[in-house]
C-alpha cells in the first residue's frame, strides 16, 4: 500500500502571497485595538485565508496500488507528418527513462495495427502505402492508407495491466477513416481509464477525404431524411457526393466547399427496411489519394409509417392518399375505426370530415385511448360533417381535440 499526495489546483497556491500583505496592512492600520488582541485578530484572518487557499488548491491523498500500465498509441497513417512520429519516439523514450512505469507497450497504427515493446523495435516497423486492399497478415507490416482509431483504442483497452492505474497516450491527427471512436473513449473513461490525446502535425498533402457520415437516430423507409457529411478540403473545391444503398445509387449531388472541414446536409430517402448498407462517396478533382473519399456506414431502417385514413366525402380520398403516399407513407384507406388492437398497428389515424354518426361511442373511446395511452398520431380534418348539433359537439372527440365544435349562431 503507497501514497501518493498531489495538489490539484497549484494556481490557487499563488494566493499565500496575499500574506505578507495581510500584516502590513495590519501593522500599518489605526485601530483602538491593543497590540495583543491585534496580533490575534491578525493570525486569526491569515489562517482563515490559509485555510481558503489550500481549499482552492484541492490537495489530495491517493491510497492504493499506484503501479501504472500505460500504452503509447502511436499514428503512423499517411495524413501525420514523418518529424511529429520521430518525436513521438523520443518522447516516449524519456518518458520511459524518467517514470519508468511498471506495465508500458507500444502500438503502432494506420489502417492496421502492430504491438511492440520498445520504441526500438517500433522503428523496425515497415511502414507503408500499399493500399487497403494489399494489407498483409505480417505484423511487421502497417498500412498508411487509412486510420482506424477504435481498433487501435479497443487493442490499447485489451493491453493495460490488471491491478494498475490505466493511462493511454494517443498520438493523432484525429482524421480516422474506419471505426467510431466516441462511444469506446465514453467506456473507457467510465473503467477510470483516462486517455491523453498528442495532437499531431498533419503532412502537408493536398488531400480531401470524407471525415463522417451522420443519420437521424429513427429511420424509416421511403421517409424524407437530412443526412450529414462532414468532408475536409486543403482549399476551396467543388465536389461531387454520391451515396448508394445496398449497391443502388440513391442519390448524386454537388457542392461547393471552403479550405478546412464542411458539413454537407443531403436529402435522401432509403427505399427498402431493415439493416441498409450505405456506400458514400466524393469526387473531387485533383485529388492525390482516394482510398479516403470513401465511407461505408449501415443503418437500420424502419417499415413504412402506417396511416389510416377515413374520407367523409365521397370519392374524395385519392387527393390525400397519393399526397400522403408519395410524402413516404403506408395508407389504409378505410370506412370504419377497427378495434383498438387492430389500432395499433397504425402510426397515425387521418379523419378528414367524416360524418360523427358514423363513428360509434365505442370507436371514440378506442381512438382517445390510442392517443392518450398508446401514443399514437390522429389528424383531425374539419369540414360542413363536423360542425354543429349533428358534428362533434359534446363528444368524447372534442374532449381529445383543440377545438370547439359547437356553431356560432349568426347575431
Amino acid at each position: 500500500m503507497t501514497s501518493i499526495f498531489t495538489i490539484e489546483n497549484s494556481h490557487a497556491l499563488w494566493l499565500i502571497l496575499l500574506l505578507p500583505l495581510l500584516w502590513w496592512l495590519s501593522s500599518n492600520t489605526k485601530t483602538t485595538l491593543g497590540r495583543k488582541h491585534l496580533r490575534l485578530l491578525t493570525t486569526f484572518r491569515a489562517v482563515s485565508l490559509l485555510a481558503v487557499i489550500l481549499g482552492l488548491a484541492q490537495p489530495i491523498i491517493r491510497y492504493g496500488n499506484q503501479d501504472i500500465s500505460v500504452i503509447y498509441a502511436l499514428d503512423v497513417s499517411r495524413s501525420v507528418a514523418a518529424d511529429f512520429i520521430d518525436k513521438s519516439l523520443k518522447w516516449i523514450d524519456e518518458v520511459e527513462e524518467r517514470h519508468n512505469p511498471a506495465h508500458s507497450r507500444i502500438i503502432i497504427f494506420g489502417q492496421n495495427r502492430t504491438v511492440v515493446s520498445s520504441t526500438e523495435e517500433a522503428k523496425s516497423i515497415t511502414i507503408a502505402d500499399f493500399g487497403k486492399d494489399a494489407l498483409s497478415s505480417d505484423s511487421s507490416h502497417v498500412e498508411q492508407s487509412g486510420t482506424n482509431l477504435e481498433a487501435a483504442i479497443d487493442e490499447s483497452l485489451a493491453l493495460l495491466g490488471a491491478d494498475h492505474v490505466k493511462r493511454i497516450v494517443l498520438f493523432s491527427d484525429g482524421n480516422q477513416t474506419d471505426g467510431s471512436l466516441l462511444d469506446l473513449v465514453q467506456s473507457a473513461q467510465s473503467s477510470g481509464v483516462r486517455i491523453y490525446p498528442m495532437v499531431a502535425d498533419s503532412a502537408q498533402v493536398e488531400d480531401a477525404w470524407i471525415s463522417n457520415v451522420r443519420l437521424p437516430e429513427r429511420v424509416r423507409a421511403m421517409e424524407p431524411m437530412t443526412s450529414l457529411v462532414s468532408v475536409f478540403s486543403p482549399s476551396a473545391a467543388s465536389v461531387e457526393i454520391s451515396i448508394s444503398a445496398d449497391g443502388g445509387l440513391i442519390t448524386k449531388q454537388s457542392y461547393v466547399v471552403k479550405q478546412g472541414f464542411n458539413d454537407l446536409q443531403i436529402n435522401i430517402r432509403l427505399p427498402e427496411a431493415g439493416s441498409v448498407p450505405l456506400d458514400v462517396l466524393m469526387t473531387v478533382e485533383n485529388d492525390p489519394y482516394l482510398e479516403n473519399n470513401r465511407a461505408q456506414i449501415s443503418a437500420w431502417v424502419e417499415d413504412k409509417a402506417k396511416i389510416l385514413y377515413l374520407e367523409g366525402v365521397s370519392n374524395a380520398s385519392s387527393y390525400l392518399n397519393e399526397a400522403l403516399s408519395e410524402a413516404g407513407f403506408e395508407v389504409t384507406v378505410n370506412d370504419r375505426i377497427p378495434k383498438y388492437d387492430d389500432l395499433k398497428l397504425y402510426d397515425a389515424v387521418v379523419l378528414s370530415d367524416v360524418l360523427a354518426n358514423t363513428i360509434s361511442s365505442n370507436s371514440m373511446k378506442d381512438i382517445k385511448r390510442y392517443v392518450q395511452d398508446y401514443g399514437g398520431g390522429l389528424i383531425f380534418a374539419g369540414g360542413e360533417n363536423t360542425f354543429g348539433d349533428d358534428g362533434y359537439s359534446n363528444s368524447i372527440l372534442e374532449d381529445l381535440l383543440p377545438a370547439d365544435f359547437e356553431a356560432q349562431e349568426k347575431r
